[in-house]
């Protein structure tokens, strides 16, 4: 079983849960920390647009995204930290979402969308980088569905 992300002492699927349940209409559903072909993911969304995979981070600081290679945040105290590239997860949510989606329901071919969230409230995302796969501060997370 993965280790489950805690953030400011509460579980990722918790503090996702609580700003969705405020944000989403009762159009979506959502499925958290679900298995999917040996794939974790923290939480998948479904809505009338398809499905949205979130991989929740609880990473600090200022985050810039990179097309290739890491992400970086920069702390409050000038300290520059290295993170994974999201992309290879999205890459292999999707792999296993879709392979799932065309063995159990063949006529089905939703859109599938991945978001990065960052949990931490002293996270931010620099706003002259862009990302793929796109990334939101928690309490962005229901416009971005939603829009």
């Amino acid at each position: 079983m993965a280790d489950q992300l805690v953030v400011g002492g509460r579980i990722a699927a918790d503090l996702l849960d609580a700003y969705l349940c405020d944000t989403l209409t009762e159009e979506y559903i959502a499925v958290y920390e679900p298995t999917i072909r040996g794939e974790t993911m923290n939480a998948i969304i479904v809505g009338p647009q398809g499905l949205f995979v979130l991989h929740a981070v609880g990473w600090e600081g200022e985050i810039t995204p990179s097309q290739r290679g890491p992400w970086t945040a920069l702390l409050a105290s000038g300290q520059e930290v290295r993170h994974p590239n999201p992309a290879a997860n999205a890459q292999r949510a999707n792999q296993a979402l879709t392979a799932f989606l065309q063995d159990e329901f063949p006529d089905l071919r939703p859109t599938i969308f991945y978001i990065v969230v960052l949990l931490a409230s002293s996270a931010s995302l620099n706003t002259h980088s862009t990302s793929d796969p796109p990334c939101v501060p928690v309490d962005s997370l229901g416009q971005a569905i939603l829009s």
